[in-house]
């Protein structure tokens, strides 16, 4: 209201009719009714666009909060600018679209920092609520003495019983991450008796190093017993045929046959004349 009174006494220097007068309603309450408005100008153009006030990126990541709710939804960012102009008759450029939505999101689903750190009370009461539930969290220190991130394990306990119904063939294989921190995911699968993808276990690493595929094994064969009869399919990855070596001895160890016609095709192309 302090900023209407001002405004009114500025257009009426400027002998403009322009006027809106408006009561709050109640003590206490937020909603203002409007009693008096005329909206015609009579003053210039120029005059009156020095009183506008422009959108910022904080006050339409407010009205855009409630779409990003969810993870993966939402408008992209270079859909806001229309979509703002159409709702809100407001004109904004992309980067500070961009920069809205990060906002939305950020106050919406929180940040990355505050995701890690709720990791261990989130792995807690995932497994009080599935139990049986097997995870690890590694962390370490960094230059200023705090705890980081650095490894999860977890293998949810509907997979732990079932493992002992399903053909001792597991598959390994990692992914690269998308992010601000990106990283690998790393996967343990094998096949149900429907012939579906039966998950066992996944970790979320830095990279895929020996030392981080080894460190993902040993925390599988709290789950996966070593013998004659388990067999391990992989990409040709040197990583993992270390750590499956070091970790499960008695195991079998194949490459996946559609990696090895990826790896020979890449490399050898059409001018070998290889028919693949």
């Amino acid at each position: 209201m302090r900023n209407i009174t001002w405004l009114l006494n500025v257009m009426t220097k400027k002998n403009c009719d322009w006027r809106v007068r408006a009561h709050q309603v109640g003590g206490d309450s937020e909603e203002y009714e409007v009693r008096l408005a005329k909206l015609e100008h009579v003053c210039k153009v120029q005059t009156r666009s020095r009183f506008s006030k422009h959108a910022t990126s904080k006050v339409v990541a407010a009205l855009l909060r409630a779409k990003y709710a969810k993870a993966f939804c939402g408008p992209r960012a270079r859909d806001l600018p229309d979509s703002i102009l159409r709702d809100h008759n407001v004109r904004m450029t992309y980067w500070k679209c961009w920069k809205a939505k990060e906002l939305a999101v950020e106050t919406a689903q929180g940040t990355d920092e505050s995701s890690f750190s709720l990791l261990p009370v989130y792995l807690h009461v995932l497994q009080l609520a599935n139990p049986g539930t097997v995870y690890h969290l590694e962390t370490e220190l960094d230059d200023i003495g705090d705890d980081r991130f650095k490894y999860v394990f977890l293998s949810l306990g509907a997979s732990v019983k079932r493992l002992k119904y399903i053909r001792r063939v597991v598959v390994v294989d990692g992914t690269h991450l998308f992010g601000k921190y990106l990283g690998c995911l790393l996967t343990a699968s094998c096949q149900d008796a429907n012939f579906q993808i039966f998950p066992i276990a996944f970790a979320v690493v830095d990279s895929e190093t020996d030392h981080s595929w080894t460190w993902f094994m040993n925390k599988l064969s709290e789950i996966i017993k070593d013998g004659p009869d388990l067999t391990f399919v992989s990409d040709r990855n040197q990583s993992i045929f270390k750590s499956v070596g070091l970790v499960f001895p008695q195991a079998h160890h194949g490459a996946c046959l559609v990696h090895i016609r990826r790896n020979v095709k890449g490399r050898y192309g059409k001018k070998s004349g290889l028919q693949l």
